[in-house]
């Protein structure tokens, strides 16, 4: 049964990346970038990211890969300058030789005083097992890198199909991959007593939450830099908040979301009850909401969420587990 839940994997993980051509911008697991030309040839930078092993650890790794764009093929001895910042935290800047044109960063967390970058050829690491290819494998080590976030990597392409001749002009991409992160807030509510809310982010590292029981309200900040240039590389915002069943204060029918002031649209919102545990509200955020941030809000320091029911009546949905009904139940 492993080994066919194994193939299974690797066969939606192989139509997975076929599919994902078109995938580009800030805040995703996974970025390949427009081509540009080399030599020639049509050329592209490919990251992706992965759990290394969630049942052991939950060090998290990005590979980074120089590809052919036309036969997805690496390119050979390659030389990567890659500077690299995990929210507005910086990590390292460095060079690294890739013979068969693949990266791949291990990020560990340790209580260390600095940060270690230590370099090795790949074992059996996720991404060279997956593909078959040799990698560079670079462990970076300090303290809470494996928590997830928002790691940026500036990556500058210094050699490519030899190590001997530098490109006159390097090629530059900046990435932004996004590995989700759950904190977990408890309080007391007056109603209904000893309470917790987890507040998963897609995008950067959450702080200053507050739940404020009188007006069912929930506010936090999460780091975000309000330009257009950013701004056009940021596919989505994506946060989510997981209310106990138990917790009836926030079981309503729907909820709204305003960020440094601005009231955004009912578009972004879905709650899902589908999830065992708890009630899961989903608010993504595309770009059209980002510019009108951008444009109408004269708070420019990072992002200032408000979330808060938008109905007063009690709603609750689950789905049979045959999956054929959804349930709705509201007082």
């Amino acid at each position: 049964m492993k080994k066919l839940l194994l193939i299974l994997f690797l066969i939606f993980s192989c139509g997975f990346l076929i599919n994902f051509n078109d995938v580009y911008g800030h805040g995703v697991g996974s970025e390949i970038f427009p081509p540009v030309e080399l030599d020639g040839k049509l050329v592209s930078v490919e990251v992706s990211s992965s759990t290394k092993d969630d049942v052991e650890n939950d060090d998290q790794q990005i590979s980074i890969s120089l590809i052919d764009f036309d036969s997805k093929t690496t390119l050979r001895d390659v030389t990567f300058l890659i500077k690299s910042e995990r929210g507005e935290q910086f990590l390292f800047e460095k060079e690294f030789k890739a013979d068969n044109g693949f990266l791949v960063f291990n990020f560990i967390s340790e209580d260390t005083n600095s940060i270690i970058v230590d370099e090795k050829d790949s074992g059996e690491d996720f991404f060279s097992s997956l593909l078959g290819l040799e990698s560079r494998l670079i462990d970076v080590k300090g303290p809470k890198l494996s928590e997830g976030g928002l790691y940026k990597l500036d990556i500058s392409i210094i050699t490519a199909n030899g190590y001997s001749e530098k490109l006159e002009i390097p090629l530059v991409f900046n990435a932004g991959i996004s590995i989700a992160q759950t904190t977990t807030h408890n309080f007391v509510d007056p109603s209904f007593g000893q309470q917790n809310i987890q507040v998963v982010t897609y995008y950067d590292e959450i702080s200053n939450f507050q739940y404020e029981p009188e007006l069912k309200q929930i506010t936090f900040s999460m780091p975000f830099e309000w330009t257009l240039s950013n701004i056009e590389q940021t596919s989505v915002v994506h946060q989510e908040i997981i209310i106990p069943k138990e917790f009836g204060a926030l079981l309503l029918s729907g909820f709204s979301m305003s960020v440094n002031g601005i009231e955004l649209s009912d578009d972004i919102v879905n709650v899902d009850d589908f999830f065992t545990e708890g009630r899961v509200v989903h608010f993504i955020i595309y770009q059209k909401e980002l510019l009108n941030i951008f444009e109408n809000s004269s708070n420019q320091n990072g992002m200032n969420f408000v979330i808060k029911p938008d109905r007063d009546y009690t709603h609750l949905s689950s789905v049979t587990e045959n999956g054929q009904f959804r349930i709705l139940a509201s007082w």
